[in-house]
């Protein structure tokens, strides 16, 4: 397996620990993310989870993602990620690191496509935990991948709306991860 397919698992568990950790009161709290509160990072986080078993095979990439907004209750948003996460342990069992992907930009590798949804994850876990009030360091393998990432992404786009905003300052005690999320525009709420 490459690097991202050993991560995304990594990942996936990271969010699922911070789900688990939230109250039922606690999805309504804001996260780092301006703009959403902890159940929208857990209902984009599910999409982008979606995307990913879509790229490996294992469903349709252009299933409805979770819809925070639409939810009756908080706890459909969270079925929905268990749902999705065990699924998609199933579909990286089951991938082959040697398989392509169709992508807008033509046939890429696998490991190159989940190399994002591997990051991206992280950082939502990160932003789950500041949101419950919880500190949550990544694993340097991990954090060495989202610099990877962020550093291949054109800072145009990096800071474009929607990715991230503006880097801020890390408190001066801001341990490797936290100084990532400073650089990434977040802070805890």
């Amino acid at each position: 397996m490459t690097d991202a397919m050993i991560l995304l698992p990594t990942s996936i568990d990271l969010v699922s620990e911070q789900v688990e950790a939230t109250t039922d009161d606690g999805w309504s709290s804001p996260s780092p993310c301006e703009g959403w509160s902890a159940v929208d990072v857990l209902a984009h986080a599910t999409g982008t989870l979606q995307t990913a078993i879509g790229s490996m095979g294992g469903g349709d990439s252009a299933a409805a993602p979770a819809d925070a907004a639409n939810a009756s209750a908080m706890s459909e948003v969270v079925t929905q990620w268990e749902e999705t996460a065990a699924k998609a342990a199933d579909t990286i069992v089951a991938a082959s690191p040697d398989q392509s992907v169709s992508t807008p930009d033509g046939e890429v590798p696998l490991s190159e496509e989940l190399a994002l949804p591997a990051a991206d994850l992280a950082v939502h876990a990160w932003d789950l935990a500041a949101a419950g009030g919880r500190r949550l360091d990544l694993p340097d393998d991990l954090i060495e991948h989202v610099e990877r990432v962020v550093a291949n992404i054109p800072p145009a786009q990096l800071r474009s709306d929607g990715l991230f905003g503006p880097e801020v300052d890390a408190p001066a005690d801001a341990s490797r991860t936290e100084k990532l999320m400073a650089y990434l525009g977040r802070r805890r709420p």
